[in-house]
């Protein structure tokens, strides 16, 4: 398989559902295929149909469909549907009826970003990734909207975020107890409204959206 197009074509129905966004490198999965063997990875993102992982070669024969995946314990066969490379590794796109329970352990590993008109919204746990790609949509002039309130927790990455949004006065419609109260215990408390305190430290502020690499 070509390592910059798909032998393979796409299901066009491109994942209606959530897709969360993982950490790369914490969660490890391998992938076997008959004529290649096993290939150890780490995941991307995971979603009801599927999935996306990076692997440390650049290239995957053509005829390389099929193939058994395994990932936290569960084990499942899917269908190869993309595979692109970057330097040295591959990131391959796999099209799986992935298991509930490794799904519900994707929401509280990683976020999904809804986007809808002038909203952009962040289910589960925005940490770098989702906020990056919620960053990217949020810089569009017709989008105004931030939408928190199915964030199920935060890495410092996506504090970071959320007051960058605040400060280019970008409208947090809800935020879930659960955030507000992360926020809170780390110094970067939001009034209901969306704003950050008056009297928080502006050091604070500034060093969480450093860690955001903005």
């Amino acid at each position: 398989m070509s390592a910059n197009a798909s032998a393979i074509p796409r299901n066009e129905d491109q994942r209606s559902e959530d897709r969360f966004l993982l950490s790369i490198s914490k969660y490890p999965a391998a992938i076997t295929l008959e004529s290649v063997g096993t290939l150890s990875g780490y995941l991307v993102d995971l979603s009801a149909s599927g999935l996306s992982l990076v692997v440390g070669i650049r290239e995957i024969p053509m005829h390389a469909a099929d193939v058994d995946v395994r990932t936290g314990g569960h084990r499942f066969s899917g269908r190869i549907i993309r595979a692109s490379a970057f330097g040295e590794r591959l990131t391959i796109g796999i099209e799986a009826p992935v298991p509930a329970e490794l799904l519900a352990d994707a929401r509280a590993m990683g976020g999904a970003i809804r986007f809808s008109g002038k909203t952009v919204a962040v289910v589960g746990k925005l940490n770098m990734p989702a906020a990056i790609q919620a960053m990217r949509l949020m810089h569009r002039p017709e989008v105004t909207q931030l939408d928190l309130g199915e964030c199920t927790d935060m890495e410092m990455a996506g504090a970071g975020f959320v007051l960058l949004m605040v400060e280019r006065d970008k409208r947090i419609v809800r935020i879930s107890s659960v955030l507000r109260q992360l926020m809170h215990d780390a110094g970067l408390g939001l009034e209901r409204d969306g704003r950050h305190h008056e009297d928080q430290e502006p050091g604070r502020a500034r060093m969480a959206m450093a860690v955001a690499g903005t």
